[in-house]
């Protein structure tokens, strides 16, 4: 079984084909009706939210990298610390 019909992609674009097709009132934007019929507002731009998506991710692994170098440097601070008491 193919990837589409597992994921029943095939079904779904099969339905709002025939609902197109026996649609009496032809939408002027066939695709932003499919669209809408599928789901997916009409409007939406995927590369700008693909953009945001990749920005988000790097920020997310800049800041994973940030706290892991706290973490480390913590610590540091803490064997530091601990070592100083035990001159006591």
């Amino acid at each position: 079984m193919a990837y589409q019909e597992r994921g029943g992609v095939i079904d779904a674009l099969t339905k709002v084909l025939v609902l197109l097709y026996e649609e009496p009132d032809k939408p002027p934007h066939a695709l932003d009706w499919i669209r809408s019929q599928l789901g997916a507002p009409a409007g939406v731009d995927v590369e700008a939210i693909r953009r945001d998506n990749k920005q988000l991710a790097d920020q997310v692994k800049e800041l994973q990298a940030e706290n892991q170098n706290l973490l480390n440097r913590l610590r540091e601070l803490e064997v530091q610390h601990d070592d100083g008491i035990d001159d006591y």
